[in-house]
């Protein structure tokens, strides 16, 4: 089923990641064994999401192995325990409740890979004084005086569809279409096309796909009857539902440019024919797009050595794992400038990382830029691409989108 809206406000959004820091509310922090840090990690490992789990299993491992090397976190080794949240908040909730009231309480603990399970453990986090560092794009868990102990590394909405606005704008386009998930990872997005529409002047129209959908041609029917110039995919973290997208593009016949934008998954795109994806455009973080300037630093490479040693096909863009290995890295900074694992003292800490020296090993953008008010790095112009892809779009073995002529 789907239905069709204009401008619509939606909230939540699906990539929600973050790393919890146990901090001082009434229960003593650290575990036992004081000569490591030891991390319980909420993930997806089996389920409808449970190649993303894998992702940022994989990723996660990759960061514990650099840190463990470079020494660690205040001179005591990472330990890494992993368990399946089965995409469940519910499912989440109890292994967090059990695992904060045992007599071995964990060093830290990562609440999932989704908003669907990051957002609902927020008020018990908040109430216990846990630091998280996470990759959730949501409003819900982007509010630093409501959470004062959240920080987040995904950007703002806004700030990673402004960029496919301010490019169709410039080329004269006054009226787009966008296809969404009509889940809640479509949500977010659709609020800040909106919001980035109505500043630019273009006018945009939406359907939403239901993630069960096997045909998406009356949807894309719809849009195509209202002429726009310009289609946008948002949201689609489903590689079945950009699957389903692609094929009813072609069912249809439908010739429009098209902008895979920053939430959708990669690898159908990977899996597209030539017809579905040469000269199509994709939006994403800059160090998810081949040749790019942010590509060529040391800590980059650093990462994505890291990362191809565990092997792993990405159906995800490489950004999802620079996410969850960003966590850690942002994690080990702050406890060594407070000093401590106390997540008061090192979410001070992480209000002042400023410049990229700040923090490491940090690649994710030109600079972090926190502050009290913001918990979000920012995020400029110059950490995105928008680039026309050509075939195929997507390596899968590194993790990269293809620009043609690359």
């Amino acid at each position: 089923m789907s239905t069709r809206r204009r401008c619509t406000a939606l909230i939540s959004f699906a990539l929600a990641s973050s790393l919890i820091l146990a901090g001082c509310g009434g229960r003593s922090t650290g575990s036992s064994d004081d000569s490591t840090v030891d991390i319980l990690v909420l993930t997806p490992l089996s389920g409808p999401a449970a190649t993303l789990g894998q992702t940022g299993k994989d990723a996660f491992t990759a960061a514990a192995k650099v840190v463990n090397k470079e020494g660690g976190i205040l001179g005591r080794q990472v330990k890494l325990t992993f368990k399946d949240d089965r995409f469940d908040p519910v499912t989440a909730q109890q292994i967090l409740k059990e695992s904060l009231s045992s007599d071995n309480p964990p060093d830290l603990v990562f609440p999932g890979q989704t908003s669907r399970v990051a957002v609902p453990l927020m008020p018990l986090l908040t109430q216990a004084k846990i630091l998280s560092i996470g990759s959730s794009a949501s409003p819900l868990a982007n509010d630093p005086k409501k959470f004062p102990f959240a920080f987040n590394l995904l950007p703002p909405a806004d700030e990673y569809e402004k960029p496919i606005i301010k490019r169709l704008s410039e080329q004269g386009v006054k009226k787009v279409g966008a296809i969404l998930s009509a889940e809640e990872s479509g949500a977010i997005a659709a609020d800040a096309l909106a919001r980035q529409a109505k500043e630019y002047g273009l006018e945009i129209a939406f359907e939403k796909i239901d993630a069960e959908a096997v045909d998406a041609t009356p949807e894309l029917s719809r849009l195509k009857r209202d002429n726009p110039q310009a289609l946008i995919t948002e949201g689609l973290t489903s590689p079945a539902t950009l699957g389903v997208f692609l094929k009813s593009k072609s069912k249809l016949g439908w010739d429009i440019e098209t902008y895979f934008g920053q939430t959708n998954a990669a690898n159908s795109i990977e899996n597209g024919t030539e017809e579905q994806i040469r000269g199509s455009f994709v939006q994403s973080a800059a160090i998810s797009v081949k040749g790019t300037k942010l590509q060529q630093t040391d800590n980059f490479k650093t990462f994505q050595k890291a990362v191809d040693a565990e092997g792993a096909t990405k159906n995800y863009p490489l950004f999802v794992s620079a996410l969850n290995y960003t966590s850690l890295l942002m994690l080990r900074a702050g406890a060594e400038k407070a000093g401590s694992l106390d997540g008061t003292k090192v979410a001070k800490a992480i209000e002042s990382f400023k410049t990229a020296e700040d923090i490491p090993g940090w690649f994710l953008t030109e600079n972090p830029g926190f502050s009290a008010d913001r918990h979000q790095p920012v995020w400029n112009p110059e950490d995105f691409a928008v680039a026309k892809l050509g075939y195929p779009g997507y390596d899968p073995a590194s993790g990269l989108f293809l620009p043609e002529g690359s």
